[in-house]
């Protein structure tokens, strides 16, 4: 009865200060064995809303093991299928085989349309466990990466080109990149992955020089996140000095500059980042040799 009051208070409060609604979308991680109660909520909820604002909802793989669901689809307008981080983080977020089954399944259950969530970020889990997002968690230590490969997104988007299961009427994106999010796909990567286009790095070397002295700095031009290079090495001529900066420390010899990898990392599609400086008198671009 509160969940019904408050819908309807925001409902009308929206609605009154002119705002064109376009439908309501509940999220709710409902336990299967809740979903006939879920239902009943359902069905009131959609008797009590004006008929031409659609009701839809966000639905679980798990609920498909139990005949509830079939009430619950039909209580509402439209659906929204998560199959991404479904299952305990050490399984990882997302497996593109599970996902197509889960989907197709959902397809035969579901007589209205809906929508299926895809991820495009990743997490981050603490040795207690914890998961780490979009938000940094205060606690310190050490963390253990996971995140959505696009590759395997894009096996699964391309999957359901060919063969689109019934009532599916689009992918929602979890989630779009904002600045500051650094483990969201980059817009270059969900772009490429959105349109069906190739996933491959671009690594390259952009060097501005003035008056002998040039500032380094590592580009990825690609739509896939690139391995910082183990080790870089330039054609050089008359180098006075240089020194690199962040994850790379200089070799040099007579001829060549050489900037090592001091630790891992990773270059995001669109990303860039400073590699180091150095005083030469000419710096072969071209030339470089670039080693993994």
């Amino acid at each position: 009865a509160e969940i019904e009051r408050q819908i309807a208070g925001q409902v009308r409060d929206w609605r009154d200060a002119g705002l064109p609604l376009r439908g309501l979308e509940i999220d709710h991680d409902c336990a299967t064995a809740r979903l006939p109660a879920y239902a009943a909520l359902l069905r009131e909820l959609r008797r009590q809303l004006p008929d031409e604002l659609p009701l839809s909802i966000t639905a679980l793989p798990a609920w498909l093991a139990s005949p509830a669901l079939d009430e619950v689809l039909a209580a509402v307008d439209a659906s929204v299928l998560q199959v991404h981080a479904v299952v305990a983080p050490q399984q990882g977020l997302f497996d593109p085989k599970q996902a197509l089954d889960w989907t197709e399944r959902y397809s035969e259950r579901s007589h209205k349309p809906f929508h299926l969530a895809l991820p495009a970020y990743g997490v981050a889990l603490t040795d207690d466990g914890q998961v780490e997002s979009e938000t940094p968690l205060r606690q310190g230590g050490p963390r253990h990466e996971l995140r959505a490969d696009p590759r395997q997104v894009e096996e699964l988007l391309t999957k359901l080109r060919r063969t689109r299961p019934d009532h599916l009427a689009g992918i929602i994106w979890f989630r779009l990149p904002l600045a500051g999010d650094r483990r969201a796909w980059p817009m270059p990567t969900l772009l490429a992955v959105v349109r069906g286009q190739p996933l491959e790095p671009a690594l390259a070397l952009q060097h501005q020089q003035k008056q002998g002295f040039s500032h380094l700095q590592l580009f990825n031009n690609g739509t896939l996140a690139s391995r910082l290079p183990s080790r870089i090495e330039l054609p050089v001529q008359a180098c006075s000095a240089a020194d690199a900066v962040g994850d790379y420390r200089v070799e040099r010899s007579e001829d060549r500059l050489a900037f090592v990898r001091r630790r891992e990392g990773r270059l995001d599609a669109g990303e860039h980042r400073a590699l180091g400086w150095a005083r030469c008198e000419q710096i072969d671009q071209g030339g470089m040799h670039v080693q993994f």
